[in-house]
């Protein structure tokens, strides 16, 4: 995966992400339970979307760090022999 495919999938899992968010905030709003507060279910909600954000963002920049990472550490044991 390229730096240019790893931002544009991040924008769009970033866009994908407020979408829900804002989805999740409508449906708490509009189907009020019975005694519990819609602030309480919007933290909850708020939480699992934050972590879920969290392993996306991960999934799509894990990879290239490993993969810049090796190319990072060929460079540097190849100069080394060099020398």
């Amino acid at each position: 995966m390229s730096l240019k495919l790893a931002l544009i999938l991040t924008a769009t899992w970033s866009v994908l992400v407020v979408a829900a968010g804002a989805g999740l905030i409508w449906y708490i709003m509009e189907h009020p339970i019975p005694g519990a507060r819609a602030e309480d279910r919007a933290a909850v909600a708020g939480s699992g979307l934050g972590t879920l954000a969290s392993i996306g963002y991960g999934a799509i920049w894990i990879p290239l760090a490993f993969r810049i990472g090796k190319q990072m550490r060929e460079r540097r044991e190849r100069a080394q022999r060099e020398r």
